[in-house]
């Protein structure tokens, strides 16, 4: 059965791929952390630097990346939505399994 995908809903799509890449985010902070703790290498801190400057790097950047992941995800699907009432969207084939 042939589809036509014509329109995503930007927030629901903003909010799963930012759920996701929350997932992904919090495996980066738990592995950075225990490098951070049990090794000598401080990430992202320069030398001579605090290595309380790169613990709080190592927490920010998640947040500033989901941030960013929301609203650039928002935007790609407004654009999309945009070109496919243009062009007239995306043929998708379903099947019943």
């Amino acid at each position: 059965m042939n589809r036509t995908l014509r329109r995503i809903d930007p927030w629901s799509a903003a909010k799963i791929s930012a759920a996701t890449a929350a997932v992904f985010m919090f495996v980066y902070v738990l592995i950075a952390l225990l490098v951070m703790t049990f090794t000598e290498i401080q990430l992202a801190a320069p030398d001579g630097a605090l290595d309380a400057a790169s613990i709080w790097l190592v927490l920010l950047m998640p947040v500033a990346y989901l941030f960013v992941i929301y609203w650039m995800t928002l935007l790609i699907c407004l654009i999309f939505n945009t070109v496919a009432g243009w062009l007239g969207g995306i043929r998708i084939e379903l099947s019943d399994d």
